[in-house]
């Protein structure tokens, strides 16, 4: 017998996902895994206990966007859909502002002149289609006005399904934001 860690296997879940999504877009993917997104970094002075890189898990690029995928295997999704901020835990808060910084790091990675960070969440298949019916899977908020806009976008995917299906919303979104980005 063997076994998986869910987080690696939802990492790999994504992973395929991303793979299909590059597949219908015209994207190059790089994968995390196989540390095809590390990015060292270099402290100086040198500073042994210190983080040596970022690794996103994944990242697509096309000639203007760059999308960079973070696949937390966590309940968040679930539990933001349904209480407000105010009404959590400080340990829930917390790690979101922890996953933001994180998404936001990545999003200096970039070489493109417009950035797109996701945090994506596992959920339920019913309530993932029930979100896809009412238009309400994506969650996007713009960080400033910089010179190189950079979006966040929260989602959630299913454990479960055809992937065509699970990755059509996430296709053609990444449609509207390549057209966007050609203009």
């Amino acid at each position: 017998p063997w076994s998986l860690p869910m987080d690696a296997f939802f990492e790999a879940w994504i992973e395929a996902l991303a793979d299909f999504v590059a597949r219908q877009t015209g994207a190059l993917l790089h994968v995390g895994r196989r540390q095809e997104t590390r990015r060292s970094l270099h402290w100086a002075p040198s500073l042994p206990g210190a983080q040596r890189a970022l690794i996103p898990d994944l990242v697509l690029e096309w000639n203007n966007l760059t999308l960079l995928i973070d696949a937390k295997y966590k309940r968040h999704w679930e539990d933001m859909a349904f209480l407000d901020w105010p009404s959590r835990d400080e340990v829930f808060r917390e790690q979101h502002r922890q996953d933001l910084f994180q998404a936001l790091a990545y999003a200096n990675l970039s070489r493109t002149p417009s950035v797109i960070t996701c945090l994506a969440y596992p959920c339920h298949y019913d309530l993932w289609q029930s979100l896809a019916q009412r238009n309400r899977l994506f969650h996007q908020a713009q960080l400033g006005d910089s010179a190189r806009p950079t979006t966040i976008w929260l989602t959630a995917f299913p454990l479960q399904g055809p992937i065509p299906t699970i990755a059509e919303p996430l296709v053609a979104r990444l449609h509207e934001a390549i057209r966007r980005e050609t203009l």
